[in-house]
């Protein structure tokens, strides 16, 4: 994974238009990615319910639950 200490948080936070931008885009699909690939790997050969706990997080989770390379529920 992606170790977050070596992330320029400076350089990120660099938009006027919303406001500030902690992580931009690339890097969230990329920890998400990272996140995915664990998930499969770590639930090989079992049985995977995923749940969105907030309402917010359904957006999160859909991202997440596409690349998990694993049947989910």
């Amino acid at each position: 994974m992606t170790d977050p200490e070596n992330i320029n948080l400076r350089n990120l936070c660099k938009s006027n238009i919303l406001g500030k931008v902690l992580f931009p885009g690339s890097i969230i699909k990329q920890m998400v990615s990272e996140i995915g690939e664990r998930i499969t790997a770590d639930y090989e050969g079992r049985e995977l319910l995923l749940i969105s706990v907030l309402r917010g997080g359904i957006i999160f989770l859909t991202d997440l639950a596409r690349v998990i390379d694993l049947e989910v529920s």
